[in-house]
């Protein structure tokens, strides 16, 4: 018994898409575009929010509930949320910090209470009371963690409050 071997020969062609003449434009133009869009997502990361229209103008404290809240991130809204409790003492005094601010300052912002954060989207960045969030478009941009060494000059100090505000929203 002979075993018979098929010899297939084939050519082997040479692909046009990967021509060095070509690859290495392509890849140019793809580290180019990467380049631009990590330092687009660092720019708009970093500057204020502008709050919805009106917003600005007197500083009052709007209570709503988790369903509220849902419906404004599903609105892709922007606007600022206080996380309090009745009985957090700290919260009573970021509160009165927010009262007391200048009239530069002056912009309407949400209350949520801890009860309703619980069950609410906002629970996965606010795990301690009392915070602070900025909402950009119905995305949690930036919120202050009580639990947070860094953060807590901003629970004490109005001047330090008001440079957080700053840095976090357009006036």
């Amino acid at each position: 018994m002979s075993k018979k071997v098929i010899k297939i020969k084939c050519k082997k062609k040479k692909f046009k898409f990967l021509d060095k003449k070509i690859l290495l434009p392509l890849l140019i133009v793809a580290v180019f575009i990467g380049i631009s869009l990590g330092l687009y997502r660092v720019i708009s990361a970093q500057a204020p929010v502008k709050l919805d229209d009106g917003t600005y103008g007197s500083i009052e404290a709007i209570d709503i509930s988790k369903e509220q809240y849902e419906d404004m991130i599903k609105a892709r809204k922007s606007f600022v949320v206080l996380v309090d409790s009745p009985t957090c003492v700290r919260s009573k005094k970021i509160e009165q910090m927010m009262k007391d601010m200048d009239e530069k300052y002056h912009f309407k912002y949400y209350r949520m209470m801890w009860s309703d954060v619980k069950q609410s989207s906002l629970s996965n960045y606010v795990k301690f009371l009392p915070s602070l969030a900025v909402i950009n478009k119905g995305k949690v941009k930036v919120w202050l963690k009580a639990d947070e060494d860094e953060d807590k000059p901003y629970f004490s100090s109005q001047k330090d409050l008001q440079r957080w505000l700053e840095t976090n929203i357009a006036y």
